[in-house]
């Protein structure tokens, strides 16, 4: 899995430390990417006429062969809790689709076992 972390502020300058926090949050999504997957995060300084001072994190994450990309959007008060919301979220949609997958190899071998196991239980009685 490929990373690729962005802050797209001009006037701000995110510290290394939570460059590093970010990357090792998002890294851990490893294990429901492949290889070739990449999620990429873009952090951005926002002035809100109504909120003020607010940071937005945008995360997606772009599977080869899914016929569509992952999106995030998160605003709060700063970065870290912004990305780590958006951590949650990401994780949470990238373990759905990860569990779809497992469960959805179902062939035609399955199918009549599951018949066979029907029919001879009313056989039986």
């Amino acid at each position: 899995m490929r990373l690729e972390v962005r802050a797209r502020d001009k006037s701000h300058t995110l510290n290394k430390s939570t460059l590093q926090a970010v990357e090792k949050m998002f890294g851990k999504l490893d294990k429901f990417m492949p290889d070739n997957g990449l999620v990429e995060v873009r952090m951005e300084h926002l002035n809100n006429k109504h909120k003020g001072k607010t940071h937005y994190v945008h995360a997606t994450a772009t599977i080869p062969g899914e016929p569509s990309t992952f999106h995030i959007e998160v605003i709060s008060d700063d970065f870290r809790s912004a990305a780590d919301r958006a951590h949650e979220k990401l994780s949470k949609k990238l373990s759905r689709r990860h569990a779809k997958q497992i469960r959805r190899p179902r062939g035609e071998s399955r199918k009549q076992s599951f018949v066979a196991s029907f029919v001879n239980r009313f056989r039986r009685s």
